[in-house]
């Protein structure tokens, strides 16, 4: 499965502004976006846990060269080499969408620094705070929103038979079964649900499951 669409959930709610959106930084980057995924992806109740981060610098994203991240607990570091770039809403975004923690580690609560780096050598800074509960790295999707105070809305994303996505939204109460889904998008073959927190800092991506109609 491409990359892209393992993490279709973290980017479709980055493009649609509700991720985390960070004011602590300077002059050069205008905001930050971030969010920690719990991906569930193997049906597994530990899930794959990765930081998607996004600058939205003050020039032209497109010029970004180079992002480091820090966990400053820790002074643990991700450098970004090769941005990726997003553009939505005539606005500019480079970041990476699945930095991992080193294996045996995970990442922790509290302050990230970010140092962005441009094509000219120009360099600024900025911060972000992740808020998470322990439980959540051994939590199965399922139990989630027992174990958390978190207020979570549930999500879900529609693919075609060639795995397209054609519909990411709210899931509708009628929706109780797969002939109920289909007769609002005919062409769906698979569902992922998610769990999302109100400002998109938190996602937890459940395994892709097929549409059945019996």
């Amino acid at each position: 499965m491409k990359k892209t669409q393992l993490v279709f959930l973290s980017l479709a709610v980055f493009l649609t502004g509700i991720l985390c959106s960070c004011s602590d930084s300077d002059s050069g980057i205008r905001a930050v976006n971030h969010s920690l995924v719990f991906d569930y992806s193997k049906n597994s109740s530990v899930p794959d846990v990765y930081l998607s981060v996004f600058v939205q610098p003050a020039n032209e994203a497109q010029r970004a060269e180079k992002i480091t991240v820090t966990e400053l607990k820790t002074d643990r570091k991700w450098i970004i080499t090769n941005p990726e770039k997003i553009s939505n809403r005539n606005k500019n975004w480079a970041g990476w969408s699945r930095l991992h923690a080193a294996e045996g580690e995970r990442f922790n609560a509290g302050k990230y620094h970010i140092l962005y780096e441009d094509a000219s050598g120009d360099e600024s800074e900025a911060e972000f705070n992740l808020a998470l509960e322990d439980s959540f790295f051994v939590t199965s999707f399922e139990d989630i929103p027992k174990k958390t105070t978190l207020t979570l809305s549930r999500q879900c994303a529609l693919y075609d038979k060639d795995m397209n996505m054609i519909f990411y939204g709210p899931v509708k109460s009628t929706w109780t079964n797969g002939k109920q889904i289909k007769k609002d998008h005919q062409r769906s073959e698979k569902i992922r649900y998610s769990l999302t927190n109100s400002n998109g800092s938190m996602i937890f991506l459940k395994a892709i499951e097929d549409i059945y109609v019996e």
